[in-house]
């Protein structure tokens, strides 16, 4: 818009906005819990498909330990799952009278009672001879060849 006024011009422009309301929406829904369960597996990519529990599993060497969470909201409808995977180091021997029912290939395995102190590493197939403990050598000198 121009103005001219005692002989002086102005110029203005206006703006507007136009808002319209709409229809009461949603009043949306909250999280009523939170829901964690616990896993482990061999395999660190795919979560597994069972043996899901709310109590965290004791760790074994060279597994992973899975953990799984969704939200259950206040309408009873839940959210997808978000999964979590961590990784039990390796290098861990598993002490114990038995051999491990379910191994990981290299887990390593030693007897409390062998005499010996024999370490077991396993192939994959078997239980195959590692090492012996350090604790076990007794020598004024010693050579290593081959390794």
């Amino acid at each position: 818009i121009t103005i001219t006024a005692d002989g002086k011009t102005f110029t203005k422009q206006f703006s507007y906005a136009l808002s319209l309301q709409g229809a009461t929406g949603n009043p949306g829904k909250g999280v009523a819990a939170e829901e964690i369960s616990y896993s482990i597996s061999q395999d660190g990519v795919n979560p597994p498909t069972s043996g899901w529990s709310g109590t965290r599993p004791a760790p074994k060497a060279g597994w992973y330990m899975w953990t799984r969470t969704r939200f259950k909201y206040t309408d009873n409808t839940y959210s997808a799952y978000f999964y979590l995977v961590t990784q039990q180091g390796k290098d861990a021997i598993i002490i114990s009278a038995t051999p491990p029912t379910n191994p990981a290939k290299e887990d390593l395995w030693q007897d409390p009672n062998d005499a010996t102190s024999t370490v077991y590493k396993w192939d994959g197939t078997k239980w195959i001879h590692w090492g012996i403990s350090i604790d076990n050598l007794i020598a004024s000198n010693v050579q290593i060849e081959n390794g």
